[in-house]
């Protein structure tokens, strides 16, 4: 979650990653995404292909994780953000 917050409020398990032209992917994806047409073809402009990620599971925590205070990530990611194991252990197990 972004300002101002800066916090994890889940995570999510990735099944695959399904590269196809624009409008393949939209053809195919439109209705489990959540953007709109405008703003998916406006982010594709001028691309031939683009990649969309298949999630297998998302989890919700019970409780937000501050990046700072309880990561010690300084600067919150622009869209994601590697953690070490100790930090997503500490992420898993406020999934609990």
């Amino acid at each position: 979650s972004t300002v101002p917050e800066k916090a994890v409020i889940g995570f999510f398990s990735i099944e695959s990653q399904e590269t196809r032209t624009p409008v393949t992917l939209w053809e195919e994806f439109h209705d489990q995404g959540v953007i709109e047409r405008e703003a998916f073809f406006a982010y594709y402009a001028g691309s031939e292909r683009g990649t969309g990620i298949r999630v297998r599971r998302a989890v919700r925590l019970r409780r937000k994780i501050s990046l700072t205070q309880d990561l010690g990530v300084a600067r919150p990611p622009q869209c994601f953000q590697y953690l070490d194991d100790a930090s997503f252990q500490k992420v898993v197990a406020s999934a609990d």
